[in-house]
């Protein structure tokens, strides 16, 4: 007799939390205001390379409309205000992606290393045998010192983007 394999839950299972100061939640169908007025901005628009610029209500539909069982964008909510998304992404391997983008207007308080932490807690309880791994724009600075924080560090090998390193989480 085999024994049981266990059958992950997909992604778009992830269940709503709070953080001290934020509410994270899988992005909704009614969220795609909110996501368009956050994202277009050419400082996120620049760095995230699948997201387009304008980025438009269309857009933030379809970013929405991809939420699946490998792919779940996450809603950052501060009150009632969307200030970022986190992306979680099965890859094959065995590896869980972590991705993220904050408003400007929020940058250098804190959201972002609370929410991304809260995240990876959240999935390392949901896929503990899973290895987790970002991807990160070399000159993005800002962006390297938040995954260094968490524990992330540079393997050596390119990210599966142009111009990006992958990292994987250190303690994995």
């Amino acid at each position: 007799m085999k024994p049981m394999q266990s059958v992950e839950p997909p992604l778009t299972a992830y269940p709503p939390h709070m953080t001290e100061r934020l509410s994270i939640r899988p992005l909704r169908p009614s969220d795609a205001e909110a996501l368009q007025v956050l994202t277009d901005d050419p400082a996120i628009t620049e760095r995230v390379i699948f997201l387009p610029s304008p980025f438009t209500l269309a857009d933030g539909e379809a970013v929405i409309g991809s939420n699946d069982e490998e792919n779940c964008f996450l809603g950052i909510w501060l009150e009632d205000a969307l200030i970022g998304v986190v992306g979680t992404h099965l890859r094959p391997g065995n590896q869980l992606e972590i991705g993220y983008w904050f408003g400007p207007a929020v940058h250098r308080r804190g959201y972002a290393t609370e929410a991304v932490s809260a995240v990876m807690a959240k999935v390392r309880e949901i896929y503990p045998d899973r290895q987790l791994i970002a991807q990160c724009v070399l000159e993005n600075k800002p962006s390297w010192n938040l995954l260094h924080k968490l524990g992330f560090r540079p393997t050596g090998e390119p990210g599966q983007w142009a111009g990006r390193a992958l990292l994987k989480l250190a303690d994995c």
